[in-house]
């Protein structure tokens, strides 16, 4: 079981991470970063490490077990993402003897300390990956999650990497190339995506497999999106 990590100590940089309230300009500057980095489509997917629900860290390599691999990001008080976990543990049943692999991440809480919809649950700012374990455990057990569900460090080191908004995923393919990511979580969109994943490797067997780099705005539905 985890206990007082070194990163948990780093009182300073969880401090940044963490927000000790609601943060509306996450919906201006660190949107308007997203589209220009950190890490771009094409590019192999950074070293990462993750925490199971143990406490016990966990790689890429792991997580992904040679099969593609969709990283969800969220948290108990992101409201977009508990409003879409149905979508997505249909989305996870789906994949059942695919190629793909769909992983929920824990990160930071987004409205700290206030009583969010649909449970009206409050959850803190974690000060520690025991607190952040605590509001992981919460989320799966009260939202019945049959998704593995990991989580970020205190200071947030995997989802800053991949551009550290509320509710957003990236597909890593076996290759450890990232392929896909988007600002929001789209759970039609984010199965679209690994069905191509199965279908390039057919194009490829053919010999007729060829990449193509896309770039688009996706239009979602902005009910019960704050």
């Amino acid at each position: 079981m985890a206990g007082a990590s070194p990163l948990s100590e780093n009182d300073a940089a969880a401090a940044a991470y963490n927000f000790p309230s609601h943060y509306l300009d996450v919906s201006t500057d660190l949107r308007r970063s997203f589209r220009h980095g950190p890490i771009r489509v094409g590019s192999p997917a950074p070293d990462i490490t993750l925490f199971t629900l143990e406490g016990e860290p966990v790689g890429l390599a792991e997580l992904s077990g040679g099969q593609h691999l969709a990283l969800v990001f969220g948290s108990y008080t992101a409201p977009p993402c508990t409003l879409h976990l149905p979508a997505l543990e249909q989305l996870k049943s789906s994949l059942e003897g695919s190629g793909s692999r769909l992983v929920f991440v824990y990160t930071r809480e987004i409205h700290p300390d206030e009583p969010v919809p649909p449970r009206g649950r409050v959850v803190s700012p974690h000060r520690t990956l025991d607190e952040k374990l605590a509001a992981a455990r919460l989320l799966m057990e009260e939202f019945s999650l049959t998704m593995p569900v990991v989580v970020d460090d205190v200071i947030g080191t995997v989802h800053r990497a991949f551009g550290a908004l509320p509710f957003q995923a990236v597909v890593i393919d076996r290759a450890g190339i990232m392929v896909f990511r988007s600002e929001w979580v789209d759970a039609a969109q984010l199965g679209s995506v690994l069905a191509n994943l199965d279908d390039r490797q057919r194009f490829a067997a053919e010999g007729s497999m060829r990449n193509s780099y896309s770039e688009g705005l996706w239009g979602i539905d902005a009910a019960g999106w704050h």
